[in-house]
């Protein structure tokens, strides 16, 4: 499965990175903290997942989630936020995200996801 990374932290997002690549199945094809950046490789690149920060520095997640299902959509789209924040990410984006988690404490879960739903796609989508 082909996924791009959205974090603003790059040191967050290089630690966030090394974890995806060590997953079965997964294949990171782009990582950035600019959300005009993002959408323009999203929509180059065409991942089959995006792993989105739900807080960037010069976009709010929620915004930037909605502008990639216009351009795509296509890809799975996994929000990272905080727990005190899942409410209002859930009020926010509605249906607009396939998946939500605990950006620190929730990431074997994201893992488990991911690998799920690469194990079950089509071998062309797969690494």
């Amino acid at each position: 499965m082909r996924v791009f990374l959205i974090e603003d932290s790059a040191l967050v997002r290089r630690w966030r990175k090394s974890l995806l690549c060590g997953l079965e199945r997964i294949k990171v094809v782009g990582d950035t903290g600019e959300p005009i950046a993002a959408l323009n490789q999203i929509r180059a690149l065409k991942p089959e997942a995006v792993i989105l920060d739900m807080r960037l520095q010069k976009k709010y997640g929620v915004d930037l989630l909605r502008s990639i299902r216009e351009i795509t959509p296509s890809p799975m789209l996994i929000m990272l936020t905080h727990r005190f924040y899942r409410n209002n990410l859930t009020e926010s984006a509605g249906t607009q995200a396939d998946f939500s988690f605990d950006k620190f404490g929730e990431w074997d879960k994201l893992s488990e996801a991911l690998n799920t739903v690469a194990r079950s796609a089509p071998a062309n989508l797969s690494v």
